[in-house]
């Protein structure tokens, strides 16, 4: 919606959700997306604009795409698809059955590999409660 109105030409703020640790029903999320539009409100009604620079604005990071769900490590055997390779990283996939949202781990496969990738959960192989989580959440 956003690129069609400014494709009109049309003066739009985008307000980049992103993902909060393990908050995958989006609850806090939702909380910091209504805290952004208030304050983007308040400042647009109390003409405070001014107070920030360009430089500031700059300065904010890219979201770029070297987040993942879940990182295993330390793999020494094939399974389910997850190779042997030292790090894997897996992308619930949203899926709708009955209704309600599903997530369905994948391995995830970048389109041009980041310089750094971080994971909201991480997991070592070489650790038996986390070998457990993974086979219990159909991983392994």
């Amino acid at each position: 919606v956003g690129d069609a109105f400014q494709m009109k030409g049309t003066p739009t703020i985008l307000f980049e959700a992103g993902h909060y640790y393990n908050d995958y029903d989006r609850d806090v999320t939702r909380v910091y997306i209504f805290k952004a539009l208030v304050k983007s409100l308040l400042t647009i009604e109390y003409n405070e604009i001014t107070e920030y620079t360009v430089d500031q604005y700059l300065s904010i990071p890219e979201n770029g795409k070297q987040f993942v769900d879940i990182g295993v490590y330390n793999k020494d055997f094939e399974n389910n698809g997850l190779t042997s390779a030292e790090f894997t990283p897996i992308q619930y996939k949203e899926v709708l059955k009955n209704g309600k949202v599903d997530f369905v781990p994948m391995v995830h496969v970048f389109d041009k590999e980041p310089p750094e990738v971080f994971a909201h959960k991480s997991l070592n192989c070489n650790d038996e409660n986390d070998v457990k989580w993974l086979r219990e959440n159909d991983i392994l």
